[in-house]
């Protein structure tokens, strides 16, 4: 898996009533709330 290019350790998936999340499992990266995040999945 990547984010922007560069790979990452996973992710992590929640649903709630109305909504799906996903955050990026990425120590090393510097990616915050809000930024625009393209994921790669091979």
């Amino acid at each position: 898996m990547t984010a922007n290019g560069e790979a990452i350790h996973g992710l992590s998936l929640w649903l709630g009533v109305d909504r799906l999340g996903v955050k990026l499992v990425a120590p090393d990266h510097d990616i915050a709330v809000g930024d625009s995040v393209a994921v790669g999945v091979e």
